[in-house]
């Protein structure tokens, strides 16, 4: 009877940290697509490069040339956030403009430390005029983000009259047309009320003899 020697137990090994994954450059701009044929594959192509979060992403991709990305995820996770946007939550939005603000303060903020380090105005100017950019920018990015998170409410007044003199002009007057406003406002009043004036009822009487200097002239003879 023979004893064999018993074999020493493995010893048990580390987990092993899993890699991360890296799709390869030819496939991070891949878009499959389900086509029978070249023409309805032509037209879903054309479909799906017009819609805006491909837009969007192949920036994405094209600012981030080393990183792992793929369009197809980028654009994926562009539609979540637009289709959050018109469920009515703003909070991705909010977040982006928040963090945009920031980088523009950082901006706003370098180049002014480096327009404090220059000695020639031409160089202190084109500083100064980057950082006062930026800063502009970050205010007008958080006049965004105030109007977003509050928006502004329409109001509505309604117009009172209190003017004791008005003026109303009916439109240009066409040509030939007398003016409105040259018109004499004719007063309906009575003679007889008024001293000195009288209604003339009677016909014309006769000359009398009484000043011969204002006697009735003869006949003109014309040539």
């Amino acid at each position: 009877m023979t004893i064999k020697p018993k074999k020493p137990t493995a010893k048990p090994t580390a987990p092993r940290k899993d890699k991360p994954i890296t799709l390869p450059d030819e496939n991070r701009k891949v878009l499959p697509i389900a086509a029978t044929n070249e023409d309805e594959a032509r037209k879903r192509l054309a479909e799906l490069y017009l819609l805006p979060n491909l837009y969007a992403a192949r920036l994405v991709l094209a600012y981030n040339p080393k990183s792992s990305l793929d369009l197809v995820g980028v654009a994926a996770k562009m539609r979540e956030h637009s289709q959050e946007v018109n469920g009515g939550d703003l909070s991705q939005a909010e977040a982006m403009l928040i963090n945009q603000a920031q980088a523009l303060q950082a901006i706003f903020t370098n180049f002014a430390e480096r327009a404090y380090s220059q000695t020639g105005v031409v160089q202190i100017q084109t500083m100064l005029g980057l950082a006062l950019k930026a800063q502009s920018q970050c205010r007008a990015t958080l006049q965004t983000l105030v109007d977003v998170k509050y928006p502004r409410q329409a109001t509505f007044i309604k117009q009172a009259n209190i003017a004791n003199q008005q003026q109303v002009n009916n439109g240009a007057l066409s040509p030939g047309e007398p003016s409105r406003e040259e018109k004499p406002i004719q007063s309906n009043e009575l003679l007889e009320d008024q001293h000195g004036k009288r209604m003339d009822t009677g016909k014309t009487g006769a000359a009398s003899g009484a000043d011969p200097q204002l006697e009735t002239v003869g006949a003109i003879n014309r040539a």
